[in-house]
C-alpha cells in the first residue's frame, strides 16, 4: 500500500517537471502537497497512478476518479513517466497499456484492446488530443501527435501527426 503512494507522490513530482518543461517559466514548481491541492491535473493523475497499481488502495483511486472525473485506469496499466491533463474528464486506459514516457492527454481519450487483447505502448512525448481512440497492439514513437476524434489502430512512427477525422 505504502508503495502505491509513494510511487503516485513521486509522480506528482514528475508531472510537475514535466508541465514546467512545457510552460517555461509561465508554469511555478510548487510543493507536492500544495500542487495536488491546487491543480486537478496532477490530481486526476495522482489518482491514475494508484489505480494503475491494484489492490484496495488501487480500488479506492478507481473509485476516486470515475466520480471525480468520469475516468477509468484499469489495474495493470503502466503509467512509467510524467502525465499532463490539461483536462483530465472521460479518460479511459485499459490494463494493458505502457505510457513509457511522458504523455499530454486531453479529455474523451480511450486507450484500449482490439479484438486479440493487445494494448498499445507510447514510447513518450507524445500528444493525444481531444475524443481520440487508440488501440490495438501498436507503439506510439517519440514526439508523435494524435489529433482531436482519430482511430489510430496502426503504429505511429516518431514525429508523426494524425488527423482526426472531422464532420462538416
Amino acid at each position: 500500500m505504502f508503495r502505491s503512494i509513494r510511487f503516485a507522490v513521486l509522480g506528482i513530482e514528475l508531472d510537475q517537471s514535466y508541465m514546467k518543461s512545457l510552460a517555461g517559466s509561465a508554469f511555478n514548481k510548487r510543493s507536492s502537497l500544495r500542487a495536488w491541492l491546487t491543480n486537478p491535473s496532477i490530481r486526476a493523475a495522482f489518482w491514475m497512478r494508484i489505480s494503475s497499481r491494484g489492490g484496495i488502495l488501487g480500488v479506492v483511486g478507481r473509485s476516486r476518479l470515475l466520480s471525480g472525473y468520469s475516468c477509468d485506469v484499469s489495474a495493470g496499466a503502466a503509467l512509467k513517466d510524467a502525465l499532463f491533463l490539461p483536462h483530465p474528464i472521460g479518460i479511459v486506459i485499459g490494463k494493458g497499456v505502457q505510457m513509457l514516457g511522458p504523455v499530454t492527454i486531453y479529455q474523451g481519450v480511450t486507450f484500449g484492446a482490439n479484438k486479440s487483447g493487445e494494448y498499445p505502448t507510447l514510447m513518450g512525448e507524445n500528444k493525444i488530443f481531444p475524443n481520440s481512440v487508440i488501440v490495438g497492439g501498436i507503439e506510439l514513437r517519440q514526439r508523435s501527435t494524435i489529433g482531436a476524434g482519430a482511430f489510430v489502430d496502426h503504429d505511429v512512427v516518431a514525429g508523426q501527426v494524425i488527423r482526426g477525422r472531422h464532420r462538416s
